[in-house]
């Protein structure tokens, strides 16, 4: 026997929505309804994606070409290292160092001509230098001197030690003869700044 009651009416499925039909058109417009929220951020993602393939493919080109730059100039440079004159970088290498040491000595030149031309600066008209003997090295001079009166000699005196480039004037011997001159021997200690003026 047959119950009418368990089975199904018509009516019956389509409000409870378990039908196929129902199911379908859910489905559809579910998928129109993603379809025209997702329309709106679909182009620019796609275009936002291109644009960084093309970014990545631009780099990859630009890393490639770098590459061949850089194996240009190791085969360039191992060119040049083969032709290289290592005798002759030796040479230039010893001319340097004379040159240098030449530039040195030039630098430490004492110039003792410039004793002289102090000398003739700071002489008093009545005081002659009848001999000079140096001992460069210590910077000191020894001055025999004539003068024809003390006073002249007493004013030379005062002219070295007023004069900066000396450190030092002392009067050593005095003697006078039949003529009334004044025979002296002066010893100046000079300053290096004279001999060597670049110092």
């Amino acid at each position: 026997m047959n119950d009418i009651k368990l089975i199904p009416k018509k009516n019956d499925q389509k409000k409870e929505g378990i039908s196929g039909k129902s199911v379908s058109e859910n489905i559809s417009k579910l998928g129109k309804g993603i379809t025209l929220n997702s329309g709106f951020l679909l182009w620019p993602s796609v275009i936002f994606l291109l644009a960084a393939i093309l970014v990545c493919l631009g780099l990859l080109g630009y890393k490639m070409s770098l590459d061949k730059q850089k194996n240009g100039l190791i085969q360039k440079v191992d060119e040049l290292n083969q032709t290289r004159d290592v005798a002759f970088e030796k040479d230039l290498m010893d001319l340097k160092d004379k040159i240098d040491g030449l530039k040195n000595i030039l630098s430490n030149q004492a110039y003792s001509s410039d004793v002289f031309t102090l000398l003739e600066e700071l002489v008093v008209p009545q005081v002659y230098f009848a001999s000079l003997s140096s001992d460069l090295a210590k910077m000191s001079i020894s001055l025999n001197t004539m003068a024809f009166d003390v006073d002249s000699l007493v004013k030379q005196l005062v002219v070295f030690k007023n004069d900066s480039r000396i450190k030092k004037a002392s009067l050593n011997s005095v003697n006078t003869d039949n003529s009334g001159q004044v025979n002296s021997t002066i010893e100046l200690q000079l300053k290096s700044s004279i001999l060597y003026p670049k110092q």
